[in-house]
């Protein structure tokens, strides 16, 4: 699957000869002013970063350290914001050598490195002088006048040398016309940054409402460390072309503060700019308080799902046996609660028991998911509620024509009773011939019923359809 970046990111490279300067500056975190992370959920961020240099006028290469060794290259773009003076990109170009090892060791092709030998027997170690003619996983040196191919031993090289980066770095070439310190805004993505929602909700005991708290999920493996940086979160499906964390279970209370949040619409997508600054390191897994809603009602439902095969196909297993399953509706809206853009992700259930003890009864994933829409979650199976589904008759009436009788039985040992939503997906054009309980047809292939069982009983649904297919 190719997912296509929705944005354009406007960049002048070259991948020509580097253009040599007259004068070379060397910029480091200790010059970016200020750092904007726009984070989206695939695994991907925008960084804006403001650095204030002195550049003489005339040429100048300019090199920018202290950037995500994740960064894609071809992404980046500088431009002046001070107006004092033109200036011109020439050319930009990426380089990390220790990125990869044939890249920095054709750093050393013609210098002199030396070869380090163990002895087998003794363990002695011992060296040689050599000059790396070929590198690789196969090199080819040359020793005295001999040329030596396939070595034992390991090659040691010499300290690194101004011309090697040892770190990532974006090279610029400009064409500067003011001579002073200059306002530099630079822009780029880079991979290994991204952010998740897990959401929580805490049951009330009769089971009516819940509070729900949301939580944000950075994380940062780009190879640098972001200090009081602005956090943009965009929530929404953007197009990438192709190049989870793990799931927890454990309940924490939740944090007493909820982040500040300016909420705002961007393209077709959510934008969260959290008003405080934060430090992302390298490697670092943070969670930030998101949103908090309290009493938000819901509705506790219990449903079976049935086989569209039992439709078009003899059904030889007997009787299948299984639980209700149970669903929790809330809905998003100003009415409830909320009424606020929830980001899609984990949502995670718990119930405080008769001890005072919280316990965890179940998860889902819930989609981005819009004020007025109406949230579903599944958490498991009624330990209760049992059912067995029979398919009492089948007939093949002509080609692609059929016709099944269906026996569902749900037992409910309950102390209350309960409404079960029985839902068959339906192939092909279908037609109900007979129904001991009113159904509705929700979709084109969705037919359901709600079955009321008391406390302690049974109830039984028989129907007969006819599918063609």
């Amino acid at each position: 699957m190719t997912r296509k970046i929705s944005f354009i990111v406007i960049i002048l490279l070259q991948f020509s000869s580097p253009v040599f300067a007259d004068n070379s500056i060397v910029s480091k975190s200790d010059g970016i002013g200020d750092i904007t992370l726009t984070v989206y959920n695939y695994d991907i961020a925008f960084i804006s970063e403001l650095r204030n240099i002195e550049l003489p006028s005339g040429r100048v290469e300019l090199t920018f350290y202290d950037i995500p060794s994740s960064i894609i290259p071809a992404s980046a773009r500088l431009e002046a914001l001070d107006g004092t003076g033109k200036l011109s990109l020439i050319e930009n170009r990426y380089e990390y050598d220790l990125s990869d090892e044939l890249k920095l060791s054709s750093k050393y092709v013609g210098k002199e490195v030396k070869l380090l030998f163990i002895d087998p027997v003794t363990g002695r170690e011992s060296t040689k002088d050599a000059t790396l003619l070929k590198p690789g996983r196969k090199p080819v040196l040359r020793i005295g006048k001999d040329i030596v191919f396939d070595m034992p031993g390991k090659i040691l090289y010499p300290p690194l040398s101004d011309d090697v980066f040892g770190a990532p770095a974006i090279i610029w070439v400009l064409d500067n016309g003011s001579e002073g310190p200059r306002l530099l805004r630079t822009t780029y993505l880079a991979r290994s940054i991204s952010w998740e929602a897990n959401h929580t909700l805490m049951l009330s005991q009769d089971e009516s409402s819940a509070d729900l708290s949301s939580t944000v999920t950075m994380y940062n493996s780009s190879g640098m460390n972001f200090l009081n940086a602005k956090l943009i979160l965009i929530a929404g499906e953007i197009n990438l072309e192709t190049g989870s964390a793990e799931s927890e279970i454990s309940y924490s209370k939740p944090m007493s503060r909820e982040a500040d949040v300016i909420e705002e619409k961007v393209f077709e997508y959510y934008s969260y700019e959290l008003e405080r600054r934060y430090d992302l390191m390298n490697e670092e897994r943070k969670n930030l308080m998101f949103r908090r809603f309290s009493d938000v009602p819901l509705v506790k439902k219990f449903f079976i799902e049935g086989d569209e095969a039992l439709y078009f196909s003899q059904y030889r297993q007997g009787v299948a046996r299984g639980s209700a399953g149970v669903m929790l509706e809330l809905k998003n809206g100003v009415d409830s609660g909320i009424g606020k853009p929830l980001p899609a992700g984990i949502i995670r259930v718990y119930k405080e028991d008769s001890g005072g003890r919280v316990q965890f009864v179940g998860e889902d994933r819930i989609e981005h998911s819009p004020p007025g829409e109406l949230i579903r979650i599944r958490t498991g199976s009624a330990f209760d509620i049992v059912t067995e589904r029979k398919q009492t008759d089948w007939l093949r009436i002509a080609e692609g024509v059929f016709e099944s009788s269906i026996e569902v039985k749900i037992r409910n040992y309950k102390n209350e009773d309960v409404v079960i939503t029985v839902i068959e997906p339906v192939p092909g054009d279908w037609m109900v011939l007979k129904t001991s309980h009113d159904f509705r047809k929700t979709s084109s292939d969705v037919l359901e019923f709600d079955i009321g069982v008391p406390a302690g009983k049974e109830a039984v649904l028989d129907y007969r359809i006819r599918v063609i297919l």
